[in-house]
């Protein structure tokens, strides 16, 4: 659907990750089952009274005419409804990354299980840090190429 709207709209054309969202809305008040009790009690009305009418057509004609008023009743209501069609236009979301560099970041801290220290030193060698303290490690969960940021 973003493609006619992008030949419909040539100059609000949708980058990467960026896109149009559509939602239609009403500004009716009333709940949409009183909105359907209303018309089946207006076609009722509307059979009964071409039913109960005199005269020279069918009752065939009769029910397709109380059908015809009917269904004018429900369009009558669908525009009493007031429709509206919303566009608006997507952004992708902007993430912020805060790292605490106060002193306390500077402590190296010792895990009781040794392949995760093993693990921690080899991911921190691994990208040239130059300890394990934990804004090193924090930089070292940032820098990683399976951490998947963007």
């Amino acid at each position: 659907m973003n493609w006619l709207i992008d030949i419909v709209f040539p100059g609000q054309s949708s980058g990467v990750g960026e896109g149009i969202e559509q939602t239609v809305t009403h500004s009716w008040p009333y709940p949409f089952g009183l909105t359907i009790l209303f018309l089946i009690v207006m076609g009722a009305c509307a059979v009964f009274l071409y039913l109960r009418e005199r005269g020279e057509a069918k009752v065939a004609t009769r029910v397709f005419l109380a059908v015809i008023r009917t269904a004018l009743f429900g369009l009558v209501i669908f525009m009493m409804y007031g429709w509206m069609w919303h566009r608006h236009k997507t952004d992708l979301p902007d993430i912020v990354i805060a790292i605490d560099d106060s002193d306390s970041m500077s402590i190296s801290d010792h895990y009781e299980d040794a392949a995760l220290t093993s693990r921690i030193v080899a991911e921190v060698d691994q990208l040239g840090l130059s300890e394990q303290s934990r804004l090193e490690l924090a930089k070292a969960v940032l820098l990683r190429d399976d951490a998947k940021l963007i």
